[in-house]
């Protein structure tokens, strides 16, 4: 606990020293949640992409009921909005590519105001329509559509929408009871942005996996999962170390969203950090990485 206080008044003292924007703070360190709350402000916040790693644990949860698997070909889901050209490699999407960002899409779209403001009605459609290049998996471009595909396909094996499932399945056992989710023009839950929630309840996912799926002895993610998603699954592109809605670091792994969204976990170290921001400048994994070298 002692060293737990240390890391996060150091972080504390370089986020005021270089005058970064940050709401708050919150560290767990095996055994106990510490805040800090740099800035007033109300609980539940976006935390953009980081929303993606919900959406990821979502289809893990649907995995481990076996309503689905991450080979299953996306065309298993869509028979009824299956385009009448669909571009021909659009078959052989499977799940593991919606979760990769290796769909073979030509570019990411449905980024900030652009999801309402370009003329979309039917997202579903745009995303089935996407020119693609190549072959699945041969590219990673990183967007929004993939995660929309996956929010729908957990609509579609589950009958309800994607927040009702997580809240059933994954916010009522960690208690998360206060949270927000946008969906599309057509009521299907976002996948990819705009899951309002405390900097905490955001922390108890990084938590969820540090602990190989189980939360206060309870099994939630088969371990299973956890090591899938927490593994580099984009190894063969150079450059990109991508597992499951996370980037997969040297010693851990990391959700991150835009504006300086972060829950970092260290399972070196037996600790989940996280923080909510509102500028894109230095990430607090950097800043946890310092406070930890002056420790």
């Amino acid at each position: 606990m002692e060293k737990s206080v240390k890391i996060l008044d150091k972080m504390e003292r370089l986020i005021a020293s270089r005058k970064m924007n940050y709401f708050d703070l919150v560290l767990y360190d095996g055994e106990d949640w510490h805040t800090r709350e740099l800035i007033a402000v109300q609980p539940c916040q976006n935390c953009y992409s980081i929303t993606k790693a919900f959406t990821a644990t979502a289809i893990g949860v649907a995995q481990d009921m076996n309503l689905l698997s991450v080979y299953d070909t996306i065309d298993r889901f869509f028979a009824k909005e299956w385009p009448e050209n669909p571009d021909p490699e659009l078959k052989n999407v499977t799940i593991r590519h919606l979760l990769t960002h290796t769909m073979g899409l030509t570019a990411g779209s449905q980024f900030g105001f652009h999801r309402h403001y370009n003329g979309l009605d039917n997202w579903l459609e745009h995303c089935l329509t996407s020119k693609l290049k190549g072959k699945p998996g041969e590219n990673y471009i990183y967007g929004n559509q993939c995660y929309q595909l996956l929010s729908c396909i957990i609509s579609r094996v589950t009958g309800m929408t994607m927040d009702r499932f997580v809240f059933k399945h994954l916010f009522r056992p960690l208690k998360i009871h206060s949270y927000a989710w946008a969906t599309c023009s057509m009521g299907e839950t976002q996948g990819g942005a705009n899951l309002y929630i405390s900097t905490v309840d955001m922390a108890k996912l990084g938590v969820l996996y540090m602990n190989k799926g189980l939360w206060e002895g309870k099994r939630i993610l088969s371990e299973e999962w956890v090591n899938s998603a927490t593994r580099v699954q984009t190894g063969h592109i150079p450059g990109v170390t991508y597992g499951f809605g996370m980037n997969v670091t040297d010693n851990g792994f990391t959700f991150g969203g835009s504006y300086n969204q972060y829950v970092v976990v260290r399972p070196d170290l037996n600790m989940v950090i996280a923080a909510h921001g509102f500028v894109d400048v230095m990430g607090i994994d950097t800043v946890f990485d310092n406070a930890l070298s002056q420790i």
